[in-house]
């Protein structure tokens, strides 16, 4: 998968194996099945396998769900999720 890649590439450039958007002012979200989750933390699951993990809040509920992201996700999902790590790894590179 080429924005898994991305995304692995991205991170590992500046040393990231996990990126935390807890405190973040501009909260991001991804969809999913008309579900719309706010991202807490996206890291590499402990398997070798390709994909990412996502700790999300449910737009329905207070209640944290895992979500992971694997070869099943739409490509515009991905490309998403790619999008949203570059826009903060810059926003950290500004920063330091």
């Amino acid at each position: 998968m080429k924005h898994f890649s991305d995304i692995q590439s991205l991170m590992d450039e500046v040393g990231l194996d996990s990126l935390n958007f807890i405190y973040h002012s501009r909260k991001p979200h991804i969809q999913k099945d008309g579900i719309r989750y706010e991202i807490l933390t996206l890291y590499y699951p402990e398997n070798e396998e390709e994909g990412v993990v996502l700790e999300t809040i449910p737009s329905y509920g207070w209640s944290l769900v895992t979500l992971n992201v694997d070869k099943s996700w739409r490509e515009c999902s991905w490309k998403h999720l790619r999008d949203i790590v570059e826009r903060e790894i810059k926003r950290m590179e500004a920063a330091w």
